[in-house]
């Protein structure tokens, strides 16, 4: 689940003109790292051919590789420190709730290699494999196919706090707004018949995808609609994410080893870094951008710019901090749509504000430290205490 949710806890703040560059980190590696994830800034969890999944606490300083041989393969989807998934090659799905130390199997059915994982909240999660999409609503204990999507599976999922998920298969985008329940769908009559490579959303609103030809669309209404942005003189695009509405990356090449950068929206692109070894898996972190590959290759890229407002710019204020049994949200427009996570990102309660100032009833709340986000965009949010 990955919400953008710990940009704001740790309070991050991107300078305007600063410039970057890509810095390989040493693993201990040698193996081929097929997938990276993460739970905040510090902790990373890596996923190599050698089914063995490596722990970082201290954002890629140093590794920690767990003594487990479950033969476990891409995707990983990290919930927290401690919930953890990963597939295996034959389609199961299994659960950590001890950050590792032992794992038990959730799901046995598909007898498909599993693609992708995504999940809103501790309880809802759709994960995707080559045969279908499978919706959970208890945290993985039971996974059921969803006969009603046309897709015979997802080739990435972006999920967020407050239940939007977005999958695309090769040539269509599926957009769910209550955690995977329902879904709605758009299907794209490229220029080409190369289909989708890339899915990369920096908000909940604003988006982008892209075929392996280069083909680029973006929204700004959270998937219900699309404008084509450029077709750009590529081959073999297998990853591509944004930071924001200006600045993105992708990797180009039938060895994957090309990184080109835009910096104005994905109009144009450039030769950004060039690497020996193939690039698998692009992910993007609060702070940095990492690249993982063959041969034990994690390289990492320092976020510095921005073409969006600054995650400290709030269009709702909340008050009293600290609260006991009510807070009150103070808002510009009606119909705000707001949510309130614990620390671990997970939904505790959610609405929608029908005035500008609007009393919220707390009393139920364990005492400590609290998000309120504004689930219309997904970067603007308020930290508060209950005492």
């Amino acid at each position: 689940m990955k919400t953008l949710f710990y940009i704001w806890l740790l309070g991050v703040s991107y300078a305007s003109n600063a410039q970057s560059t890509w810095v390989p980190l040493t693993t201990g590696l040698t193996s081929n790292i097929r997938d990276i994830d993460y739970f905040d800034e510090n902790n990373i969890y890596l996923i190599d051919d050698n089914y063995k999944l490596t722990t970082s606490v201290n954002a890629g300083l140093t590794y920690t590789t767990l003594p487990d041989a479950l033969h476990k393969y891409p995707p990983i989807e990290v919930l927290n420190e401690q919930s953890i998934l990963l597939t295996t090659g034959s389609g199961d799905i299994y659960a950590t709730s001890n950050g590792g130390v032992d794992w038990d199997v959730q799901f046995t059915s598909c007898s498909c290699l599993m693609t992708a994982i995504g999940f809103t909240d501790a309880n809802h999660g759709i994960a995707s494999g080559l045969g279908g999409v499978y919706y959970t609503e208890n945290g993985g204990t039971n996974w059921d196919l969803k006969d009603d999507l046309p897709i015979f599976g997802a080739a990435q999922i972006e999920s967020f706090v407050g239940g939007k998920i977005i999958l695309i298969d090769d040539f269509s985008v599926y957009v769910s707004n209550d955690h995977g329940q329902s879904f709605t769908t758009t299907l794209f009559d490229t220029l080409t018949e190369n289909y989708f490579t890339g899915l990369s959303f920096y908000d909940i609103n604003n988006g982008f995808i892209m075929t392996g030809d280069g083909i680029l669309y973006s929204t700004n209404n959270g998937g219900a609609t699309w404008e084509l942005v450029s077709h750009n003189s590529f081959t073999s695009v297998s990853q591509m994410v944004f930071v924001d509405k200006l600045h993105g990356f992708l990797v180009q090449g039938n060895w994957k080893n090309f990184i080109y950068s835009t910096n104005d929206g994905g109009v144009s692109w450039s030769l950004n870094y060039t690497v020996s070894e193939e690039i698998n898996k692009l992910k993007v972190t609060p702070n940095y951008i990492y690249a993982v590959g063959n041969s034990g290759m994690l390289l990492r890229y320092q976020i510095t710019t921005t073409g969006i407002d600054s995650p400290a710019t709030h269009t709702f204020n909340v008050y009293p901090n600290p609260a006991s049994q009510t807070v009150y949200l103070d808002v510009p427009t009606p119909d705000f749509n707001y949510a309130i996570t614990n620390i671990l990102g997970e939904v505790i309660i959610s609405g929608k504000l029908i005035a500008n100032q609007q009393e919220i009833d707390i009393s139920q709340l364990a005492t400590g430290m609290y998000v309120i986000l504004n689930n219309d965009n997904i970067r603007d949010n308020r930290v508060f205490i209950v005492e």
